[in-house]
């Protein structure tokens, strides 16, 4: 069974009981799998069966829950700036309504004129810039799902008709009234959100920032005409005409035109590149002179910077750990707050005295507004959004925000050898022809050239361009059924009374080849270094040789070293044999090394570590890596490594940048100390103010506390912890 995904806006959601509202309501539908709705970011994502269900009934139960969502994500961006004039608006409002309110109720309270005004303009408030509030909390209320909403409507409401009562009814006027009290609740609160709004839309601003990179258009030449399409709406094999420095808007080939490329947003590298007919170019990369006709060959849904941009909405939309634990205390949160104010109430009913209704009534206004579901519901989202679009704008995806929490908790980091260490990609470093063979080596050359195109040996290509680049042959040789091709040895060519033999040293010593002292001596010093050689002989004489080797990453040693420095062992796997892997482990800064390893063993190995407690990261590129990759606690990859290895790859370093390694972590870290802080702040705030509010300090100061005071924490709360998270944007990732 096949299962789709979608992500939706949402807007309204304002704490963790909206996030447990909305999931609880989409959970009902059948045919749902998965749904995790997020604050930070103001959506929710679905995983779903299209045999059972489908976008439109997702939808209903969002309106259903009481929360609104556009139809078409074509008016995402124009809802959302809609929504902020309208907070600007109903801000000014709501100041301009609360100030009159405060001033009579603080300063003439007794001035009669000014008490009917206060109760118009309280009125006026809760009915027109907080009638939002209200309209919610009616909702929650109709599917037994309470939440912020529902404890500042129950509050104030109780405020303002009690003062109602009290100004009415002449046996209560000497009763004290509260029109102040729902005026600046509903100041603060607006005030809060509207901060917090703003902070939230920060955090996912590097999110928005990689979809900007996109164009939305591209010029397209169908039947010998210039057409200018949505980008969405190009199909493969389409002709695109880019322009001097315009963004390329899709992934394709350069059919007509040279220029410098920059891809500096996909690749990370800051020089352009110059391309000309028949090379790869990128969607979000920009075209800096001339003009390029383009050969689209990818969807635009399948194009890099596409893959980049889903892979980060997929890891946003996922859920952490800890954000799995706060919604679980966030679905109780609200019912038992309520039952502490009735708690409250009836506590100071009973046990007070002298003006204990007021009394009472003080201290359950006070529970319900100071408690904060808002803190403990933007904790980790907000956090978690800043990180991971971070993270995407320096070429680092993590596949999800679990993946970035264990992340911070790597102890051992495994490194396979070859692409990984290394650029893979190997290359003749040096050659040696015996003196008195020079005059007649341009005549063996193309022999030679001709016998490794026919092994298919993986070295062949390599040695075939060196060879021709230092002796430019005179002819091609067509010899590929007259050559003996020993596997895993050499490759023999007999012509005449004379036998080419071109190989492995161990094959040619076998085969009794005579080599040179000076040969010897050269050969001595190449093995030292790790080279492969690869040896040509004529006669049973040893003419020439190649070594040829893999060559470090320029980052390796770097990233082994900042690893080191973050408290992290490195250790090398790899199925290359020992002289070589130690030869790469000594410049990369490693000490530990297992080389010759099958698959099977490399995850053994990653076992053994586990076993002693060690956290393991695994990065890989191959199919050799698979396993070791699935094994391990973390996973990571370059952005060029084989489609499996980016499968289970939990990192991808999208720029190939090892140095990026280090850096993720460090992020990670990061980020994972901004979350318990976040934690542990809406944990201690609610904990040690929701008493404080029930009148628990009112023995010892004699007071209780004012309910404006408690709509001002409840909205700082919030606003803190968003902050809190925007320190991650400022992170400065440098090792």
């Amino acid at each position: 069974m096949a299962y789709q995904f979608i992500t939706i806006p949402v807007q309204g959601m304002t704490c963790a009981s909206c996030v447990a509202t909305i999931e609880k309501q989409i959970k009902k539908i059948d045919g749902v799998k998965e749904v995790s709705a997020n604050l930070a970011l103001e959506n929710v994502s679905i995983s779903y069966d299209s045999d059972k269900t489908s976008p439109p009934e997702f939808i209903e139960g969002i309106l259903r829950a009481g929360y609104k969502t556009p139809l078409a994500s074509s008016n995402n961006k124009t809802s959302s700036v809609l929504f902020e004039e309208v907070n600007k608006r109903n801000l000014l409002q709501v100041w301009i309504g609360a100030i009159p309110v405060v001033i009579f109720g603080m300063f003439f309270h007794d001035f009669r004129p000014g008490q009917y005004l206060s109760f118009i303009l309280a009125i006026f408030l809760m009915a027109f810039p907080g009638r939002y509030i209200f309209k919610k909390a009616w909702h929650q209320l109709k599917i037994l799902t309470p939440a912020m909403e529902s404890l500042v409507a129950l509050s104030t409401l109780t405020a303002l008709i009690f003062s109602a009562f009290t100004l009415f009814i002449p046996a209560m006027h000497n009763g004290h009234l509260w029109f102040e009290t729902p005026a600046m609740i509903i100041a603060f609160i607006m005030t809060g959100k509207y901060l917090e709004e703003k902070a939230k839309r920060q955090s996912a601003a590097s999110l928005q920032k990689l979809k900007d990179i996109q164009p939305t258009k591209a010029k397209v030449i169908r039947n010998g005409k210039e057409i200018e399409l949505d980008v969405s709406d190009v199909q493969l094999n389409d002709r695109v005409l880019v322009r001097a420095y315009e963004v390329i808007p899709v992934d394709g080939k350069i059919l007509i035109g040279s220029s410098h490329i920059n891809e500096s947003s996909i690749t990370g590298e800051p020089m352009p590149r110059f391309k000309t007919k028949g090379d790869e170019v990128y969607a979000g990369s920009i075209c800096q002179e001339g003009a390029l006709t383009l050969l689209v060959n990818k969807e635009p849904s399948e194009t890099v910077l596409s893959s980049i941009i889903s892979a980060v909405t997929h890891a946003l939309s996922s859920k952490a750990p800890a954000q799995r634990l706060a919604d679980r205390i966030a679905g109780v949160f609200v019912p038992v707050v309520l039952v502490i104010s009735l708690i409250s109430f009836a506590a100071w009913m009973i046990f007070q005295k002298d003006g204990q209704f007021t009394m009472a009534l003080t201290a359950m206004v006070n529970v319900l507004i100071i408690a904060c579901p808002c803190a403990l519901g933007l904790a980790t989202p907000t956090a978690l959004v800043a990180a991971i679009g971070k993270a995407a704008l320096n070429g680092i995806l993590f596949r999800d925000g679990e993946t970035l929490e264990k992340t911070a908790t790597t102890s051992l980091v495994a490194f396979d050898k070859t692409g990984t260490l290394t650029l893979g990609k190997p290359e003749v470093k040096d050659h040696y022809v015996i003196p008195e063979n020079l005059a007649e080596l341009p005549q063996w050359i193309p022999v030679f050239c001709a016998m490794e195109k026919a092994s298919h040996h993986p070295l062949a290509e390599y040695v075939v361009n060196y060879l021709q680049q230092l002796f430019p042959p005179n002819e091609q040789l067509a010899i590929d059924h007259q050559v003996e091709i020993i596997p895993g040895k050499g490759v023999i060519y007999r012509n005449l009374d004379q036998v080419f033999r071109l190989g492995s040293l161990q094959w040619l010593q076998k085969e009794q080849i005579e080599i040179s002292e000076e040969m010897d001596k050269i050969i001595e010093d190449w093995l030292k270094r790790a080279y492969t050689l690869v040896v040509f002989s004529v006669n049973k004489k040893a003419v020439m040789i190649l070594a040829a080797g893999d060559t470090l990453r320029p980052d390796a040693s770097s990233c082994v070293n900042a690893l080191k420095k973050q408290g992290i062992s490195s250790i090398m796997l790899t199925g290359d044999h020992e002289v070589s892997a130690r030869v790469m482990a000594q410049k990369a800064g490693i000490t530990t090394v297992f080389a010759e390893c099958l698959p099977a063993d490399k995850r053994k190995i990653l076992e053994d570590y586990s076993s002693k407690g060690q956290t393991v990261l695994m990065i890989g590129d191959g199919i050799n890596d698979a396993e070791a990759l699935a094994y391990a606690h973390i996973s990571a990859t370059l952005g060029n490594s084989t489609s499996l290895a980016l499968d289970l790859s939990g990192i991808t370093l999208t720029h190939g940048k090892l140095l990026h390694l280090p850096l993720s972590i460090h992020l990670a870290r990061f980020t994972r100390k901004i979350i318990h802080q976040n934690l542990v702040w809406a944990f201690v705030y609610n904990v040690l103010c929701i008493p404080i509010a029930a009148g628990v300090l009112f023995p010892f100061t004699g007071q209780l506390l004012n309910p404006m005071i408690a709509a001002a924490a409840m909205s700082i709360s919030s606003i803190m912890v968003v902050s809190n998270s925007l320190r991650i944007k400022k992170l400065n990732l440098q090792i």
